[in-house]
């Protein structure tokens, strides 16, 4: 596919009518989960992945800017932290995800 291609978590959102607020904040959970467990920093993670610190604190950090993190700064992510990408996306957190998009949409 050429051109600009869709982030994620658009796709994520179409196919499954999850709000793009509930998964980034799983996605930014689980960013954060994965450095923590190796004791890295945000900037720490961000030179491992060849990534600006600012962007990644764009994405992570409580003020974070970022709506729409895109499908290769998580790829990037995944081999600074040498994980597969489908690894990033094996966590309770994305379950969690879909059963509290049910709730809002039951409420």
């Amino acid at each position: 596919m050429r051109g600009a291609s869709p982030t994620l978590i658009s796709y994520i959102y179409a196919r499954k009518r999850v709000s793009p607020t509930l998964l980034q904040d799983a996605i930014k959970e689980r960013i954060l989960e994965l450095a923590a467990a190796r004791k890295w920093s945000v900037n720490k993670l961000a030179e491992r992945s060849g990534i600006a610190p600012s962007v990644l604190k764009r994405t992570v950090k409580p003020y974070a800017t970022v709506k729409n993190t895109s499908t290769e700064l998580i790829a990037r992510i995944c081999a600074g932290l040498e994980i597969p990408f489908k690894e990033f996306w094996n966590s309770p957190l994305f379950d969690d995800v879909e059963s509290r998009q049910q709730q809002e949409d039951e409420g």
